[in-house]
């Protein structure tokens, strides 16, 4: 358990005791933000927060990609598709509501 300043805090969650953190769990105190880590990639696979908003993420072409989907209730779903993340770019990116 990690303190902030403003007495924030960010957890991290081993399920199995593997020393594997397959959850890192954001508050603040009023709203919370829980990441869920891929257990192969170490990378995120979700995000969801207090406010109702679910963020998938996909990793592909060995992690040097992304696609993002975000979602709300009572709101469209943003699609953000072939985010370069091979460095901090954001090149060849495109964006589609539904």
């Amino acid at each position: 358990l990690l303190f902030n300043q403003n007495g924030a805090t960010a957890t991290t969650i081993d399920q199995d005791l593997d020393g594997v953190f397959e959850q890192i769990i954001l508050s603040d105190g009023e709203n919370s933000t829980i990441i869920e880590i891929n257990l192969e990639t170490g990378l995120p696979s979700k995000m969801y927060t207090s406010e109702n908003v679910l963020v998938i993420y996909n990793f592909k072409d060995e992690n040097t990609n992304l696609d993002i989907a975000i979602m709300q209730v009572n709101q469209e779903t943003v699609f953000i598709e072939d985010i370069d993340v091979s460095d901090t770019s954001f090149t060849n990116k495109s964006i589609l509501t539904k």
